[in-house]
Parts: structure tokens; sequence; C-alpha cells
């Protein structure tokens, strides 16, 4: 989905309102999966195995399979349901989300992040967002409470 204005560009109320429905639509529409599918061996993992899998490691990506001990990467496969349109994005434990929104409020001199601009320079984020909170809002009050502890 391509948003229709640039970020030097002023928006009204209304366009800021026309811009979050339009992105709530796209999430609402969106099916957001785990895939743990080992590279190695071909276990399937499922999700609560993907995250017993994660290091407290913010450079680390990869989880564990449980079954052939090979480290991999998993993914969030998403599918907007109006659309067709599929995509695959690093699936994220919960230390490198946030330092992964931390870096990029520092790169645009931001505190908060919100859903319209995280759709538009950060898809993987958004997703992760949703996915290990359930909605954006509660992933952006959680990680509201995490930049208030490292203050």
């Amino acid at each position: 989905m391509q948003l229709s204005m640039t970020c030097t560009q002023r928006l009204t109320l209304q366009q800021r309102a026309a811009l979050t429905l339009e992105v709530m639509s796209f999430i609402s529409e969106t099916i957001i999966t785990p895939c743990g599918d080992c590279p190695e061996c071909g276990y399937v993992m499922d999700e609560d195995e993907i995250c017993a899998g994660w290091r407290d490691d913010p450079l680390d990506f990869t989880t564990l399979c449980p079954e052939c001990k090979h480290r991999f990467i998993a993914h969030l496969h998403t599918e907007n349901q109006r659309t067709g349109e599929l995509d695959s994005f690093e699936y994220l434990c919960l230390d490198q989300l946030f330092w992964r929104l931390r870096s990029l409020a520092d790169r645009k001199e931001r505190e908060l992040l919100g859903k319209v601009f995280l759709h538009k320079n950060d898809l993987c984020a958004l997703f992760n967002m949703i996915r290990h909170f359930g909605t954006y809002e509660r992933g952006r009050a959680v990680y509201s409470t995490w930049l208030e502890s490292r203050a």
C-alpha cells in the first residue's frame, strides 16, 4: 500500500485521520503468521519454540531448532486479505524489536513512532509489534514503559 503524502509535507488533521484509517484498514486485513521451518532438518517449530530458541542478544536474530540444534532466522509471513499481497519479515525477539524502534526513533529525532510512520518506514517493526502484543497500541504502551526504564 502506498501512502500518498511524503514526510516533508504538512498534513491537515483530516489528511492525518484518513491516513490513519487507511493504515488501520491495511493492518486489520493482514494475517501475520510466524514461520520457523528449520532449513537443516525440516522440523516445523511452533511459535513457543521459536521464542524459546531466541538468545538475549539484540544482534543475534536466530532461533534454535529443538530437534537438530541448528540456528536460523525465523520469519513472519504476512498476507493482505484484500490485495493478496504476500511478504516476509524477520521475526524479532522483544529486545531486538525495541532496539530497532529506538534506533529508528533516534534517526528521525522522535520519541515514539506512530503506526502510519512505521507503515511507511519499517513494516518489519510494525508487524512484529502487532504479533507480540496483539495490537500496535499495546505494543506502543509496552515500548514506552521500556523507554522510560532506560532513561
